[in-house]
């Protein structure tokens, strides 16, 4: 894809968007499979219904701009993806040191997103893009704030906590 105009940036990071969250989709089932804690796995379950939502959310979008929906390779996820897979393999089996990188990995992503649909409501205000397009951005970039939100909250809650417990005593 050639990049000349803003909007062609625009649709350039709303295909990396949406790589984003179809790759999404695949690792949260991953992480979902490696955290042993119920509460943080189910947390991950609900992310990845939520995330495969928010694709199809963007697939409306392009439809709106009248583009194909097309991914485009996201290299600061795939960063984070490889981070990931090389924590899995270089941690010993203990399920705490597992579920507390897995909440950590998860609050990276959410930050990464987050400042994907923050400039992508940027540009679509510049470009003045019709609410086809801005309200399920704005919809995906609140549900993102709040998935953050309850990731920051585990971290400090009772279940990290525990974890931290268990692997300091």
């Amino acid at each position: 894809m050639t990049v000349e105009t803003l909007h062609d940036k625009f649709v350039y990071e709303l295909q990396q968007a949406y790589y984003i969250e179809t790759q999404l989709v695949d690792v949260l089932e991953e992480m979902d499979q490696t955290t042993a804690d119920e509460e943080l796995s189910n947390g991950f379950q609900r992310h990845q219904r939520e995330t495969a939502e928010q694709a199809r959310r963007l697939e409306d979008v392009f439809e709106a701009l009248d583009e194909r929906p097309d991914a485009w390779q996201c290299h600061a996820l795939d960063g984070l993806v490889e981070d990931h897979s090389e924590f899995l393999e270089d941690a010993a089996a203990d399920d705490d040191l597992i579920d507390l990188y897995n909440v950590g990995a998860g609050v990276k992503v959410e930050r990464l997103e987050i400042s994907v649909y923050e400039g992508l409501l940027n540009h679509a205000t510049e470009l003045e893009l019709p609410n086809e397009v801005t309200e399920p951005l704005d919809e995906t970039l609140d549900e993102e704030e709040a998935t953050l939100t309850e990731l920051e909250g585990a971290m400090s809650g009772s279940t990290i906590q525990q974890l931290f417990g268990r692997l300091t005593g």
